[in-house]
């Protein structure tokens, strides 16, 4: 019997240990880098009678075509907003002087390889309420830091531009 206990108490303490090995990874595993993180950033707004913009942007790890290509890639996306408010809703869009331009471009580096890039968002136009326009940021697998530059201007994103800057960190994982 005696034995047997032995062996019980044993067996016991090797779950404890192993208990303890697994806690101890899941701490290194906490500290590791996200897979999204949300960032907010604030410019002026281009047309001087409106309220200031404050854009919520989030970037995610994820997986995208390339233009033509055959297979979804490992990348950076990004979606987000802005605090101003929504034009009124109807058949047609209310007509005012509040219409915006945007684009935006993420300046990255992926510090597992080395390699650094920049790209660049489809351009939207003629928006009443703009967002953060479709992006794909191929910067390969690995932790990447990046800075997302939003230009937004009256009409088009070129006119009368200002500029809001979010900078921030995602570990992109494989497709």
């Amino acid at each position: 019997m005696r034995t047997h206990m032995g062996r019980l108490f044993a067996v016991g303490l090797a779950a404890v240990g192993l208990g303890a090995v697994a806690v101890t990874g899941g701490v290194g595993t906490a500290s590791a880098q996200p897979t999204s993180t949300t960032m907010t950033c604030s410019s002026l707004n281009p047309l001087f009678w409106a309220p200031s913009f404050h854009w919520t942007i989030t970037a995610a790890s994820g997986a995208s075509l390339r233009p033509g290509g055959a297979a979804l890639e490992p990348s950076i996306l990004l979606s987000g907003n802005n605090e101003l408010p929504a034009p009124p809703g109807g058949l047609i869009p209310s007509i005012g002087p509040n219409w915006y331009g945007t684009r935006l471009s993420v300046d990255w580096h992926n510090r597992t390889t080395g390699a650094t890039g920049r790209s660049f968002s489809d351009e939207v136009a003629w928006q009443q309420k703009p967002s953060i326009p479709i992006n794909r940021t191929w910067a390969g697998t690995g932790p990447v830091d990046f800075t997302i530059t939003v230009q937004t201007g009256g009409g088009w994103y070129f006119i009368n531009s200002q500029t809001a800057v979010c900078r921030g960190a995602i570990t992109v994982l494989p497709a």
